[in-house]
């Protein structure tokens, strides 16, 4: 049974009380459906503050649901347009229709609209109290099965906290500004006292420098060119989340588990993905695969390598996060998205500027930061090869490597939706694309700068709403491990 489904059941029992003893507001949720009826502008006050799951009655439930959805069609619901959406039943001794006509006739205005809504709230509310109460014990009393234990316990916690939401009128409510200046000046002080858990900590000193801790809500858009290196940036952030012991979610459009399952073990052994696929590895560095094996297995590290449409994706995440708490969530790419009948004909970048805007709604709503992979824009370091072809100077080849990427080159709105834009910038696959004949001059030359480049590169932040940028890190790439290291960390963590 799925969350939604096990919450449902909750909701539906109650554990022992009848109809008539659990709390209810019958009186204010029968003038609230007159308010409505009778002035469609009580529906501005009210939205925010009570749902139909509220209401005791479920009757009045759906004709508050059908007075709702009449209104956002521009219509004004009365006792005619609501009957006909209405089954023919009695209510007491009153048909549909003179119920609805006494609805109508001793309706509130709209300034005491608030008011029931926010009793019919809490008399839901306190229904809800009632239900996971029962609940509970009978959970605590019926199940030993520990998986389908925790699943109980991580649909009640989910119940609670939106019946909390619901008592404190925080639901839809927003924020004042007061209590959002309390919470700054308490993560401030957390921070200075050294105990702030707000952020997570991706492991890698480079990434850390440039923007700190990732923190709940935050779109952290990774932008590369092939082969620069940006999925494994990524995932080796994702590792080291795990490593801290934070659950991570890889949305991997591109490369299946397997190949990513490879790169860890690659990364914690120092045996390339092209050797452990041909198999040329000897019985000790066999058995060094399993132990790494062995320790990345127990890491709360998932991954989904089917691709999924934004709706599937979501949904996934919410279940993910309502079940493993704050995680680290990446996606790899945002034009690797399923489209759907929507959006099949939309050009990449058109796509990936609605990718990155849901994506960035998603990371605010789970309160979880994500990190978001985009290609650069073709072209992005193309050089006509007549530029050099009759010289043999080195800095014609400098000159390519010399342009740094821009967040402007990222397929993408990054500029209006990223927290943070990193991209790794690697020097070593750019040249190799430039290479010359072979017995040229300019080949000669070519080599020169490619040992002067290779195994060198930069972390580039390109753009950020909360620290000064652009600024780079300086790194060190190990192709064979496809890892970014910090200076003086090669060959850390190998067997």
């Amino acid at each position: 049974m799925n969350m939604a489904a096990r919450i449902q059941d909750i909701d539906r029992d109650a554990h022992g009380f009848s109809q008539r003893d659990m709390p209810s507001a019958l009186e204010a949720e029968q003038a609230l459906l007159g308010a409505l009826m009778m002035n469609a502008q009580a529906s501005a006050e009210i939205i925010d503050r009570v749902s139909a799951e509220d209401f005791s009655d479920p009757i009045n439930a759906e004709i508050f649901r059908i007075c709702l959805e009449q209104i956002a069609k521009g219509k004004r619901p009365n006792p005619v347009t609501l009957k006909a959406a209405l089954p023919e039943i009695q209510i007491g001794e009153k048909t549909i229709s003179q119920y609805l006509a006494s609805l109508a006739a001793n309706a509130v205005n709209v300034v005491n609209a608030p008011d029931y809504a926010d009793a019919i709230r809490y008399s839901g509310a306190r229904r809800t109290l009632i239900n996971l109460g029962g609940r509970i014990t009978d959970v605590g009393v019926k199940l030993a099965d520990e998986v389908l234990l925790l699943e109980e316990v991580d649909a009640l916690a989910t119940r609670l906290t939106e019946c909390r939401a619901k008592i404190a009128g925080s639901e839809g409510s927003g924020t004042s500004f007061a209590d959002a200046m309390d919470r700054a000046l308490d993560r401030t002080d957390k921070a200075q006292r050294g105990e702030d858990d707000s952020g997570i900590d991706c492991g890698f000193m480079a990434v850390t420098r440039l923007v700190g801790p990732l923190t709940p809500g935050q779109l952290i858009v990774i932008g590369g060119g092939t082969k620069q290196g940006k999925s494994a940036l990524a995932q080796q952030m994702g590792m080291g989340a795990a490593r801290n012991g934070w659950p991570v979610f890889y949305y991997s459009g591109e490369m299946g588990a397997d190949e990513l399952a490879m790169r860890e073990i690659s990364r914690s052994t120092g045996i390339s993905v092209s050797r452990q696929k041909r198999g040329s590895v000897s019985d000790q560095e066999y058995e060094h695969m399993m132990v790494a094996r062995s320790d990345l297995s127990k890491l709360p590290w998932h991954i989904q390598d089917k691709r999924r449409t934004l709706d599937q994706l979501e949904r996934e995440l919410e279940a993910f996060v309502k079940r493993r708490g704050q995680a680290l969530i990446i996606v790899d790419s945002v034009t690797l998205i399923e489209r759907d009948q929507n959006n099949r004909r939309v050009e990449n970048w058109a796509f990936a500027e609605m990718v990155t805007d849901r994506l960035k709604g998603i990371a605010r709503k789970l309160e979880s930061p994500i990190l978001a992979l985009s290609q650069l824009k073709k072209n992005t370091f193309a050089v006509e090869r007549s530029s050099y072809a009759k010289q043999v100077d080195a800095a014609v080849f400098k000159n390519v490597v010399n342009r740094r990427p821009r967040y402007s080159d990222i397929l993408g709105a990054c500029e209006r939706d990223a927290d943070h834009v990193l991209i790794p910038f690697n020097p070593e696959p750019i040249l190799m694309e430039l290479e010359p004949a072979e017995g040229t001059p300019e080949h000669l030359v070519w080599e020169t700068v490619l040992e002067e480049y290779k195994g060198r590169a930069e972390i580039i932040l390109a753009l950020s709403r909360e620290q000064k940028w652009p600024r780079k890190q300086a790194v060190l790439w190990d192709g064979t491990r496809t890892t970014f290291e910090m200076q003086g960390e090669s060959q850390k963590g190998l067997f």
